[in-house]
């Protein structure tokens, strides 16, 4: 007698082999989107260095603290057209702090220069914080990456 199909029991097999296999799959495809999600945070706290950079060397000044997600006029028309200071859930500060006695790292520097990150994601600052490889510091909800 010539059978057609699968029985009960082949098709189980199947979903439970594919429950496991996406069960491995989708949080390991999280973790790399959250990576991804971090390194673009990354990026744009470099874009925003080099905007500081050029700014200070054109202009002399670095520009005062800001709001979040609001971009320092001085810095308008040196990012790339259609740059904002956000990111999915990330939202971005610019800070500048004077210093009389200089930075620890530089004592003729009067300015702390920092970019601050907040989420309400505290695995995407987690994420930020493992892959910056400059000086931080912060919460579970927000992160300031130390320019210089």
């Amino acid at each position: 007698m010539k059978r057609r199909g699968f029985t009960l029991i082949e098709m189980m097999v199947v979903v439970v082999v594919l429950g496991v296999l996406v069960n491995i799959a989708v949080p390991a495809y999280r973790g790399i989107r959250l990576r991804a999600d971090a390194a673009r945070v990354i990026a744009d706290f470099t874009t925003i260095r080099l905007a500081a950079y050029d700014n200070f060397a054109s202009r002399e000044f670095y520009p005062g603290h800001r709001g979040w997600t609001v971009v320092p006029t001085a810095f308008q028309s040196l990012l790339p057209g259609g740059f904002q200071f956000q990111y999915k859930t990330a939202r971005y500060r610019w800070r500048r702090w004077s210093r009389r006695d200089g930075s620890p790292r530089n004592p003729n520097r009067q300015a702390q220069l920092a970019v601050q990150v907040r989420s309400s994601d505290r695995k995407f600052i987690t994420a930020i914080r493992n892959q910056f490889k400059g000086d931080s510091y912060g919460n579970r909800r927000r992160i300031t990456l130390i320019i210089e």
